[in-house]
């Protein structure tokens, strides 16, 4: 994202007051600057209205800055700034590397934008914003990092999916150990660790 033009208020009155913004994107890679420009609201204006709505021309002013760029500064209050993606990002976590994320899974983004991005072909961006519990996103997939064979993942499936059995069921453990026991016919050998196995996990 390059460029936000924040048009002035009531530009689609009476249907709404909302404040708008126009966003520009590229695909030359993540984001790094953003621009922002403010439209004020022309001379002679109040607000807009159906008889009486922005025009074509109310952008001269825009169309002189965008090839000339330059911050503005007006009583306080910017009417021109660049802002670096760190600035303008609420995400902590991505914020430092201008928006450019990896090797995240479901447990550090929401499903949606999970499966958006994994939908995505290298250097393709979405279509439109994915929502998701933080707010609206445009994601632009760089690259895809190039899956791990299966002998060098195995050991963590499995411990995982022990894991996940374990989770879902507080006996899991203790069922597991019985029929190994009956299994292999293993007897405990220990009289009061016997008394206690039979009292609380014999069948």
């Amino acid at each position: 994202m390059h460029t936000i033009i924040r048009l002035p208020n009531d530009v689609f009155a009476p249907y709404t007051s909302i404040t708008t913004n126009i966003l520009f994107f590229d695909n030359n890679g993540p984001t790094e600057e953003t621009w922002f420009y403010r439209v004020d609201m022309p001379e002679g204006y109040k607000h807009f209205s159906k008889t009486k709505p922005m025009k074509i021309e109310h952008f001269a002013d825009v169309e002189k800055w965008w090839n000339n760029r330059e911050e503005i500064c007006i009583d306080g209050a910017y009417k021109s700034k660049k802002f670096t993606a760190k600035e303008l990002s609420e995400d902590k976590v991505s914020a430092a590397n201008g928006g450019l994320m990896s090797g995240f899974n479901t447990d550090q983004v929401d499903e949606a934008f999970f499966k958006a991005a994994n939908k995505l072909e290298d250097g393709k961006m979405t279509k439109e914003p994915v929502k998701d519990s933080k707010g609206y996103n445009v994601i632009l997939k760089v690259s895809s990092a190039e899956k791990p064979k299966l002998e060098t993942v195995k050991d963590n499936i499995i411990e995982t999916l022990a894991e996940e059995k374990l989770n879902a069921s507080s006996s899991a453990f203790n069922d597991a150990w019985y029929q190994i026991r009956k299994k292999y016919n293993l007897d405990i050998v220990d009289t009061d660790v016997k008394t206690l196995y039979k009292a609380n996990y014999e069948k």
